[in-house]
């Protein structure tokens, strides 16, 4: 009862003993914007933020006030308007209400992330169960890893092959050979968590944005690495890179089918389906599908990658895995109207449901990827 108390105490206070309640977002902000802003035209740019996350230089509750403006510069839903110290200082009063960007409590939960997070790369086995997504779009890729991890965890330890002082040397099933460098705070703060178990899907997300950065041609010269993999990109594209081989896909209906597909919008085969899923799950080769724009289901979001962790053939339901980790309880029995129990972003559901909730599979072949080392300049 003792405990309990003084745990109560802790909690209502918002500081532990010895520490100092940290200064707030706008605060850490307004004293860093003029050094911040790089070109001085009075206006924090999403270019400028991105070249700021990967400055080893920005450390600690700047970090975590930087991840919190970044990710909102990059947040679809809330579009932010010319980021000028006037704007901030009007935002400290509108923060967190409705339809307004929640700059606080991005930087409290960021600073926390930082503060908490082992910098070793592996602590304990690599698990599903404890990665997550983190602040970036880029289920695109957290979803691909996360079905390696299920089929074969040790796949991702063996693809850092090397530790160096100034960071990491990742070498991709495909023959990408990349060094990381050590991840900033605001990284840390911005990438995929693993529940302090290392920094190791961080780090991989970082050798990745490398990769596409330089040759995948999907950026601008202009974008930064740290914009790399937040701007949305393609399954398909990244499973040759995890296990050497070709990408394949089929799809579902066409783009504009409304949510839950009818039966006559659906122009795949079950049949089809089921052979493809059937030889991918005996083959060990990882799946991932994606869904609609709009897919009309509670707890299924929209324009979102997932990993296909298994195909049960007898009962015809499939098991996928949410990159957010998330947990979901259905308001009435499992359906596509009510949605389907989820917990650590696993949930199953049938076949015949799937397909109309689903854009699409993107998944590992059985031919080799073609990727030719680049050549040195002279």
């Amino acid at each position: 009862m003792r405990y309990g108390l003084v745990l109560l105490l802790c909690l209502g206070t918002g500081t532990t003993f010895g520490q100092t309640k940290p200064p707030t977002f706008f605060a850490v902000v307004a004293s860093q914007f003029d050094k911040w802003d790089a070109n001085h035209d009075g206006v924090l740019s999403k270019a400028e933020t991105d070249d700021l996350v990967v400055n080893p230089q920005v450390k600690g509750t700047a970090a975590a006030a930087l991840m919190s403006l970044h990710s909102m510069q990059n947040n679809k839903k809330i579009v932010l308007p010319a980021v000028t110290k006037q704007y901030l200082q009007n935002q400290i009063a509108l923060d967190g209400k409705p339809n307004q960007p929640d700059f606080q409590r991005r930087y409290v939960n960021a600073l926390s992330k930082i503060q908490k997070s082992p910098r070793d790369l592996f602590i304990g086995a690599v698990s599903l169960d404890t990665m997550h997504q983190g602040r970036m779009g880029d289920c695109y890729l957290i979803a691909p890893m996360g079905a390696m991890v299920a089929r074969n965890p040790n796949a991702i330890n063996k693809m850092f092959v090397k530790q160096l002082p100034t960071g990491y040397t990742v070498q991709f099933a495909d023959g990408h050979t990349v060094n990381v460098p050590p991840l900033t705070d605001t990284e840390i703060a911005l990438t995929g968590t693993t529940e302090g178990h290392g920094l190791w899907l961080a780090a991989m997300e970082k050798a990745i944005s490398l990769v596409k950065k330089v040759g995948h041609g999907e950026m601008n010269d202009t974008d930064s690495v740290a914009g790399a993999i937040g701007q949305g990109g393609s399954v398909l594209r990244f499973i040759p890179l995890l296990t050497g081989h070709q990408g394949r896909s089929m799809g579902f209906h066409e783009k504009d089918s409304p949510p839950k597909a009818t039966e006559s919008k659906v122009k795949v085969k079950l049949a089809d389906l089921r052979q493809v899923l059937t030889q991918a799950m005996t083959q060990r080769r990882i799946v991932c599908c994606s869904t609609t724009n709009e897919t009309g289901v509670p707890g299924l979001p929209s324009h979102h990658a997932y990993a296909m962790l298994s195909f049960d053939a007898g009962k015809d339901i499939v098991e996928l895995w949410n990159p957010h980790g998330n947990k979901f309880i259905p308001k009435g029995p499992a359906s596509l109207i009510n949605g389907y129990p989820t917990t650590d972003g696993k949930f199953t559901m049938p076949l015949k449901d799937f397909v109309k909730a689903f854009r699409s599979i993107s998944y590992e072949g059985s031919a080799p990827a073609t990727y030719t080392t680049p050549k040195k300049k002279a």
